[in-house]
């Protein structure tokens, strides 16, 4: 609807029958101004999706610095390790076997980190899109936890927006951790 003052209004409109001794005699309709309501929930809704895409940019940029620098430097560490106890073939057989638990530590904090990246944010998720990363979720909740899972895809294979896989992902993901 168009206002006296030319701004356009939405209406919410309720029509109800009027009846007398039975007989349908017309209608009562009655009409609200909603253009408020409607203002807010789409500003509510984009303020939403903001800060949905705000988060997932941080949880993105986390697990690359993750990745990319904690992740290599455990790595780096290993190699340290490993090349330090072969170097130095005359070391106690007591160090040799710390050295060696020190070294599967490190790679079990290694594999950790790298699972916590991925979860945070799989990169297979812009790549790839939902379908393949909800495949990989499901197949490593079988491995951690070993509780069959069965993912069923009802419908055409098709990408979706960004916003609507990350949500769709987060929600099937705290699905399987409870």
């Amino acid at each position: 609807m168009i206002r006296k003052d030319g701004t356009e209004a939405i209406l919410k409109l309720a029509t109800s029958l009027v009846t007398e001794d039975g007989k349908s005699i017309g209608f009562q309709h009655i009409a609200r101004d909603v253009t408020e309501e409607k203002r807010m929930q789409d500003n509510l809704r984009y303020y939403l999706q903001e800060i949905t895409r705000a988060q997932e940019e941080e949880r993105k940029r986390i697990a690359r610095e993750l990745h990319d620098d904690s992740a290599q430097a455990l790595y780096a560490l290993t190699r340290q390790v490993d090349n330090f106890v072969r170097t130095n073939t005359n070391l106690p057989a007591d160090n040799v076997a710390f050295l060696g638990d020190l070294g599967k530590q490190i790679s079990k904090v290694l594999q950790d980190l790298r699972r916590f990246s991925q979860d945070l944010r799989p990169p297979m998720l812009d790549d790839l899109g939902l379908l393949a990363t909800l495949r990989w979720l499901v197949s490593e909740s079988r491995e951690r936890c070993g509780i069959e899972v069965d993912l069923k895809v009802v419908g055409v294979e098709r990408r979706l927006p960004l916003e609507v896989e990350f949500t769709l992902f987060r929600i099937i993901q705290e699905a399987l951790r409870n």
